[in-house]
C-alpha cells in the first residue's frame, strides 16, 4: 500500500491531472482551507472543478491499486485530504512567477487487517492563468 500511495500523490498532482488541458489544481477555489476526497465513494456527477477533481483522485486510486495487484476489497477505507495554507506563496507557474498558496495533500488507507498507511506531498498552486500556463493537447487532456 506505501507504493500505491505514493504513485497516487505523484500521479494526482502531477501535470498529468487536467480540466480541459489546463492543470486541475490551479483551476479549484483556494478560497477554502481545504476538501477531503473518499477514494472509495462513487464518482460524483457534474463538470465542476471541484467533481473533476473528485472523480479524477478515485480514477488515480484505482489505476494505482490495479498497477500494485492488491484488491480493493482489502481496503477499509482510503481519503485524500487536502489542505491549503492560507499565507501566500511565491512559485514557478510555467515560466513565470506567481504568487499562489502552498498545498498540503495527504492520502491515508486503513487495510482490512487494520494496518494505516500515509503518504503525503506539498505542492505549489498558483490560480489558473492560461496567460503562464501551456495547455495540452485535447486528445491528452483528462489523461
Amino acid at each position: 500500500m506505501k507504493s500505491v500511495l505514493e504513485g497516487f500523490v505523484g500521479t494526482y498532482t502531477s501535470r498529468y491531472s487536467d480540466l480541459r488541458g489546463y492543470w486541475l489544481h490551479g483551476q479549484l477555489s483556494l478560497d477554502t482551507s481545504g476538501y477531503d476526497i473518499d477514494l472509495l465513494s462513487a464518482p460524483p456527477e457534474g463538470e465542476t472543478p471541484l467533481a473533476t477533481a473528485h472523480r479524477l483522485a478515485i480514477r488515480r486510486f484505482k489505476e494505482q491499486l490495479a498497477k500494485s495487484g492488491l484488491h480493493v476489497a482489502l481496503v477499509r477505507s482510503a481519503h485524500l485530504k487536502v489542505d491549503i495554507r492560507r499565507k501566500p506563496a511565491e512559485g514557478w507557474q510555467g515560466d513565470h512567477r506567481s504568487v499562489g498558496h502552498m498545498v498540503h495533500f495527504v492520502a491515508i488507507a486503513e487495510m482490512d487487517n487494520g494496518r494505516s498507511y500515509k503518504r503525503d506531498r506539498w505542492v505549489f498552486v498558483a490560480p489558473h492563468d492560461p496567460q503562464k500556463e501551456s495547455r495540452r493537447l485535447p486528445a491528452d487532456w483528462g489523461t
